[in-house]
C-alpha cells in the first residue's frame, strides 16, 4: 500500500467513502504545525529541513551526500587553546544536513529527522511510525496519520494535533485515550463524540450532549456525510478556533470552584540543575535562575494568560496554541465546569447549524495536568511529569527545566525535543543522549559536546555527520589522553563564561559563522 492508498483507506474509515487525493488536501493538512522546509544542498539538490534553528548562512548536505567513510586530517592539538581555535580548525567539515533518514526506515518522500519509520511524506521528526504525511513530531508506533502533530501511540487520524492514544479521529485536539472523535477539543477518556469540548469519560455526545446510541448514530451519519462533501468540495474544513469574542453571559451563569493550590519546591529543581552541571561540566556554574535566560534562548516560551473567567493559566504559542482565541482560554477547573454546558441537538440539524450552535461551548483548556504529577512550576503541558520549571511539554519525565518537549527524560535543561535522554544541557532534536551539551540531531551518544547529526559517539567534541567515534575531535579520534587534555581546556572556558557572563556565545548552530 502506498501513502496515497493509506490516506484513502483512512478517509474511508472516517467518512465512509473517498473522492479526494492526499495531495489535494496538502495545504489544509499542513495548517497550524511545523512543516518541512525546502532548502538547497551545497551540490544544488533539493532537500527537506525540519528544524528552524539553523543560521541563515548554513551549508547543507543531503543525508545521502554524506560520506561516512571519509578520512579527515588530524588536528594540531598543541594549537587548540579555546573553542574558537577548534572552530577554525574544523571549518571544512561543518555541514548541516537535511533529508535525514535514520535507523530502519524506508519509502520516505521529502522528510527530515525520520527514524525507524516507513511510508512517510512531507513530514519531519517522525519516530517509530508508518504511513504518515504532512505531519510533524509523531512517535511511538503511530500509524495512518495525515496532518498530525505532537502526539504518540495513535492511529487512523486526519488533522489531529496534540494527543496520546487516540484512534479513528478527525479534527481532534489536545485529547488523550479517546476513540472515534470528530471535531473535538480537550477530551479525555471519551468515545464516539462530535463537535464537543472539554469532555471527560463521555460516550455518544454531540455538542457536549450525551444521546442514546441509536440517535447518536443517526445524526452522526448525516453530519459525517455532509462533512465529507464539504472537504471534497473545498479541500479544507471549518476551523475549530474561528469564533468571535464571547459574551459575558457565561461568566454570570457558570460557577467556577476555587483553584486547588498545590505545594511546590523550586529548590528540588534547582538542585537537579546543579547536579546536572557537575555531571556535564565537572562543577556547578550557578543557579537555575541565574542561567534561565541562556537556557531559554532557543525554546518555545511558556507564558501566563488570563482565562475567560479572569483566572490565570499557562500556555505557549507552539503548534495550534497560537491560534486559540485568547478570550476563550480556560484553566483545568474552568474546563471541567464548561464541559457541563451543551447545545440542543435534533434530527433536523445539519453541519451548518451545528457549527453555529457550538459557538457557545467552544472554549479551550490550554494547560494540561494529566497523570501522576508532582511539583511542576510554570509548566504548560504536564503528562505524567514531575519536578519541572518552565517546560512547554513534560511527558513521562522528571527534573527538567527551561525546555520544549522533554519526553521520557530526566535531568534535562534548555533542550528542545529531547527523548529518552538524561543529564543533558541545550540539546536539540535528539534521542537517547547521556551527559551531553550542545548536541543536535544525534542519537545514542554519551559524554559529548558540540556534535551534530551523529550516532553512537562516546567522549567526542565538535563532530559532524559521523558514527561510532570514541575520543574524537572534529571527526578524528585522537586517543583518550589527548582528548581529555583538550576537553579540560574547553570545559574551563565554558564554565568560566557561564559563571561570569551567564551565557556562551558559541552553540552548535553557529560554528560556521
Amino acid at each position: 500500500m502506498d501513502i496515497n492508498q493509506a490516506f484513502k483507506s483512512t478517509f474511508i474509515l472516517l467518512f465512509g467513502q473517498c473522492n479526494v487525493e492526499l495531495d489535494e488536501l496538502a495545504e489544509y493538512l499542513k495548517r497550524w504545525h511545523p512543516n518541512v522546509q525546502e532548502k538547497r544542498s551545497v551540490s544544488g539538490n533539493s532537500i527537506g529541513v525540519g528544524a528552524t534553528l539553523y543560521p541563515k548562512n548554513a551549508n547543507f548536505l543531503s543525508y545521502d551526500e554524506i560520506d561516512f567513510s571519509k578520512q579527515y586530517s588530524g588536528l594540531n592539538i598543541n594549537e587548540i587553546k579555546d573553542i574558537d581555535s577548534v572552530k577554525e580548525a574544523i571549518g571544512d567539515r561543518v555541514h548541516y544536513v537535511g533529508s535525514k533518514i535514520l535507523g530502519n526506515s524506508g519509502e520516505i518522500e521529502n522528510g527530515d529527522d525520520i527514524f525507524d519509520s516507513f511510508y512517510v511524506k512531507n513530514s519531519c521528526n517522525i519516530r517509530a511510525s508508518k504511513y504518515v504525511a504532512y505531519s510533524s513530531f509523531v512517535r511511538d508506533n503511530s500509524e495512518f496519520v495525515f496532518g498530525g502533530n505532537w502526539f504518540l501511540r495513535s492511529k487512523h487520524l486526519i488533522r489531529c494535533l496534540g494527543a496520546d492514544n487516540i484512534n479513528r479521529c478527525f479534527e481532534t485536539y489536545y485529547s488523550t485515550n479517546c476513540a472515534d472523535l470528530f471535531f473535538c477539543y480537550g477530551c479525555h477518556g471519551c468515545a464516539n463524540a462530535m463537535f464537543s469540548f472539554n469532555l471527560r469519560s463521555k460516550r455518544y455526545a454531540i455538542g457536549n450532549l450525551e444521546l442514546p446510541k441509536d440517535k447518536y448514530a443517526q445524526i452522526r451519519q448525516k453530519l459525517v456525510e455532509e462533512s465529507r462533501e464539504y472537504i471534497e468540495k473545498n479541500k479544507s474544513f471549518y476551523s475549530i478556533f474561528s469564533w468571535p469574542n464571547p459574551s459575558n453571559e457565561l461568566r454570570k451563569r457558570v460557577k467556577i470552584p476555587e483553584k486547588k493550590k498545590s505545594e511546590t519546591n523550586f529548590e528540588l529543581i534547582d538542585d537537579a540543575f546543579r547536579t546536572t552541571c557537575r555531571v556535564v561540566f565537572g562543577q556547578e556554574i550557578g543557579s537555575l535562575l541565574e542561567l534561565e535566560k541562556y537556557l531559554l534562548e532557543k525554546q518555545e516560551p511558556v507564558e501566563e494568560a488570563d482565562t475567560y473567567f479572569g483566572n490565570k493559566t499557562y500556555y505557549s504559542n507552539y503548534s495550534f496554541f497560537g491560534y486559540i482565541p485568547k478570550k476563550r482560554m480556560l484553566s483545568l477547573e474552568e474546563a471541567e465546569e464548561m464541559a457541563k454546558q451543551a447545545i440542543e441537538v435534533n434530527g433536523g440539524d445539519d453541519l451548518e447549524s451545528i457549527m453555529k450552535k457550538i459557538e457557545k461551548i467552544a472554549f479551550y483548556r490550554v494547560d494540561l495536568n494529566e497523570g501522576k504529577n508532582e511539583n511542576n512550576i510554570f509548566t504548560h503541558v504536564v503528562y505524567h511529569g514531575s519536578h519541572s520549571y518552565k517546560v512547554e511539554d513534560i511527558t513521562f519525565a522528571k527534573y527538567c527545566a527551561c525546555s520544549t518537549m522533554a519526553l521520557n527524560c530526566e535531568y534535562v535543561f534548555g533542550s528542545y525535543w529531547s527523548i529518552y535522554s538524561k543529564f543533558c544541557i541545550r540539546c536539540y532534536n535528539s534521542v537517547n543522549l547521556t551527559r551531553c551539551f550542545e548536541l543536535s540531531e544525534c542519537s545514542n551518544c554519551a559524554d559529548s559536546l558540540f556534535c551534530y547529526n551523529c550516532e553512537d559517539l562516546n567522549n567526542c567534541m565538535f563532530c559532524f555527520n559521523v558514527k561510532g567515534k570514541r575520543y574524537a575531535i572534529g571527526n578524528v579520534e585522537i586517543g583518550k589522553e589527548n582528548y581529555l587534555k583538550i576537553k579540560k581546556i574547553i570545559l574551563k572556558e565554558i564554565v568560566q563564561k557561564l559563571q561570569t557572563k551567564k551565557r556562551l556565545e558559541q552553540n552548535i548552530f553557529n560554528l560556521t559563522s
